[in-house]
C-alpha cells in the first residue's frame, strides 16, 4: 500500500491543472480503454492523425494479423484477440481496498474522464 501512496504523490505533485492541460493539449493523444471498445474506428483514427500516419481499416482487424511473431510480451495472448469488453469497470472492487486512499484519485478521475 506505501507504494500505491508514493505513486499518487508523485502524480499529485506532477499533475497541477496548468502542465495536464499543455501535455493534453499538445504532446499526448488520450484514449480510454472504454472509449476505444465502444468506438475503435474513431479512436484509432484519432491515435492515427496524432501520429501523424494514415488510418487503414485493417487496423480495426489487429487480432487477425498473422505477423505477431515478433511480440515477446507477457500481453503476447492479448494482442492476438479482439478488443472485449469484459475489462471494462474492473477497477470498480479496488476502490474498497484503497479506503481512504481513494479520495486523492478523484482528480485522475476528472483528468481522465470518468468523473
Amino acid at each position: 500500500m506505501q507504494q500505491f501512496q508514493d505513486i499518487v504523490t508523485l502524480y499529485e505533485a506532477s499533475f497541477s491543472d496548468e502542465i495536464v492541460n499543455i501535455l493534453w493539449e499538445e504532446s499526448c493523444c488520450v484514449v480510454r480503454y472504454e472509449d476505444l471498445v465502444h468506438s475503435p474506428a474513431t479512436n484509432i483514427k484519432k491515435v492515427m492523425r496524432f501520429i501523424d500516419l494514415e488510418f487503414e481499416m485493417k487496423q480495426l482487424n489487429f487480432s487477425k494479423n498473422k505477423n505477431i511473431s515478433h511480440i515477446k510480451t507477457p500481453s503476447f495472448r492479448q494482442v492476438n484477440k479482439p478488443l472485449y469488453k469484459s475489462s471494462l469497470s474492473n477497477s470498480q472492487p479496488y476502490k474498497k481496498l484503497l479506503g481512504r486512499d481513494v479520495d486523492r484519485l478523484v482528480k485522475f478521475e476528472k483528468i481522465f474522464g470518468y468523473d
